[in-house]
């Protein structure tokens, strides 16, 4: 699934402009599923996938230490067949990951936006030192998009 954003994802200063939270956490398991009715005629399901991760480090917004459920666009479907945003990749537990989501006061999650941008793989401390500081600096000069300049 290919999907239209209304910016530029991969500016990072908008994608943290968009987000509510970013943060730096490792996926501690997959918690459950479900699926997203997708706009149009029938009743097209996408689905959503749920995962426990612990917050080690926050960037934007105000988690720290925390335990969050976050929810990522793809999955498996009712039959069996898997769904992916882009080709993005199933987070997958102990790996770390720098996070760029928007808070769901509906359902209590954290949702990542702009998929595939919106986590990235964290392997290494040198990786890791580096997604810290390119968004942090991203933080530092974020801009809220503006659907009309993308």
């Amino acid at each position: 699934m290919e999907p239209l954003y209304a910016f530029d994802a991969r500016d990072k200063r908008k994608l943290v402009g968009y987000a509510t939270n970013v943060f730096i956490g490792r996926v501690v398991e997959e918690t459950g599923s479900e699926g997203a009715l997708l706009s149009g005629p029938g009743e097209k399901t996408l689905p959503k996938t749920q995962f426990s991760v612990e917050v080690s480090r926050n960037v934007k917004g105000d988690l720290g230490g925390d335990t969050v459920t976050v929810s990522q666009t793809g999955g498996y479907d009712e039959e069996g067949r898997e769904a992916r945003v882009e080709d993005d990749s199933p987070l997958q537990p102990s790996q770390e990951y720098l996070f760029s989501t928007s808070y769901d006061e509906e359902e209590g999650r954290y949702v990542i936006v702009a998929q595939p941008f919106g986590a990235v793989l964290i392997e290494d401390e040198e990786q890791r030192g580096e997604a810290e500081e390119r968004f942090e600096q991203a933080e530092a000069e974020q801009i809220t998009p503006d659907p009309t300049n993308r």
